[in-house]
């Protein structure tokens, strides 16, 4: 098990991995932690090892040595390497495709990129040829796992185009979930039936705001699209801290497919992001404390090809444009760009050591997604010290 370990851990890697576990088990002994109390991120010591083995060997870390042998790999630049070896890191790796089916969105929230990029007068729509390939690609691995229809687009924009893409989907990848969120402001009861019986697997209609965030405006907002939907007001309301969600009950829509339809709404200026370094108002005052799960297992395609590191990046932002991995077409496929040089130097930056920031990305230095992580309970004590022995 140890040589097991050590092969799939790379070794840059491994020095800073011992650090980690030994500055929480330090921290379990003192009764009175003044790690905690020193750190400007209190959680950070608890948590980093954990985090890092969910990015690492998602999505069991106790069952992931030996399973992901391909996890050295992305590291590395496989331009040269033969496409099988590409394809099997993207399928032993990615469990999330977000494709941008377009560019059109009617609006410019102010804690979106589209605040500031306006793309209300564009609607270039991703040609199904583009899209059809990219499905294509993943068909050639049996992708399996999540698949959304959306970045910085509202993909209901477009009814026809959509549901081709829902179609197209479901055919190619027919053992896929798959994920829609939009505005709810094209939806009306004929359009949510048909949604419904295309075999979308997970709908979530996010409810927005202008100004400050108020929790009971939005639930009247939810109440109201509800009612406009035609549906029953029978859900689950579940509190997410800085919002809340609307799941609604099975029972209220007739669908064989869809295992989840709910309302969210939640308040930005708390869960808000600086997308990637573009919206000064969402800047943190504190370095990112985490690996990131998103360049590791997620492929994110904007509307004309271009595969991005992120999905809170958007291909139209200048200061995002030299960070864009390659554009399918011009550059290959996705396996080809998924495994690039640029991609493999993006993820070995991103576990830069706590106190070297400027190793770093750029977008990535003060992301609030990544500060904003925590862990779940468990024995990590235990889990420490065994990964310790394996080092």
């Amino acid at each position: 098990m140890k040589n097991i370990v050590k092969r799939i851990i790379p070794d840059f890697m491994r020095q800073q991995l011992k650090d980690y576990i030994k500055q929480n088990l330090k921290s379990y002994a003192e009764e009175d932690s003044s790690l905690y109390k020193e750190n400007p991120l209190p959680f950070l010591l608890d948590s980093q090892i954990n985090r890092l083995l969910y990015t690492l060997f998602r999505p069991d870390p106790a069952d992931a040595f030996g399973r992901n042998r391909y996890v050295v790999e992305l590291f590395k630049d496989l331009s040269e390497k033969h496409k099988l070896i590409k394809k099997a890191v993207v399928k032993y790796s990615v469990y999330h495709v977000c494709i941008e089916t377009s560019s059109y969105c009617n609006r410019k929230c102010q804690y979106c990129h589209l605040s500031l990029l306006d793309r209300s007068d564009k609607n270039d729509k991703m040609p199904i040829s583009l899209f059809a390939r990219v499905i294509d690609s993943l068909a050639e691995i049996g992708f399996d796992k999540r698949f959304s229809f959306n970045l910085f687009n509202e993909p209901l924009s477009d009814k026809e185009h959509i549901l081709e893409c829902i179609n197209i989907v479901r055919s190619k990848l027919p053992n896929s979930y798959q994920v829609l969120t939009s505005n709810g402001d094209f939806l009306t009861p004929d359009y949510l039936n048909a949604l419904l019986n295309s075999r979308i697997n997970e709908l979530v209609i996010s409810v927005h705001y202008d100004g400050m965030f108020n929790k009971d405006a939005q639930i009247k907002k939810c109440l109201s699209i509800i009612k406009r939907l035609g549906i029953k007001e029978k859900y689950d309301y579940q509190d997410i801290g800085a919002g809340f969600i609307l799941v609604m009950d099975k029972s209220v829509y007739n669908s064989k497919y869809t295992k989840y339809l709910a309302l969210r709404s939640e308040d930005f200026e708390v869960q808000g992001s600086d997308r990637a370094g573009v919206l000064d108002k969402y800047v943190r005052k504190v370095p990112a404390n985490s690996v990131c799960p998103g360049v590791m297992h997620s492929i994110n395609i904007s509307h004309d090809g271009q595969l991005l590191p992120c999905c809170i990046m958007c291909s139209d932002a200048d200061s995002l444009k030299p960070h864009i991995y390659g554009t399918v077409g011009n550059d290959g496929d996705i396996f080809d760009i998924f495994t690039n040089a640029k991609a493999s130097l993006w993820r070995k930056r991103l576990f830069a050591p706590q106190d070297d920031i400027a190793l770093r990305p750029d977008p990535c230095k003060f992301c609030g997604s990544l500060s904003a992580m925590t862990q779940e309970d468990c024995d990590r004590k235990f889990v420490l010290r065994t990964l310790l022995n394996k080092l």
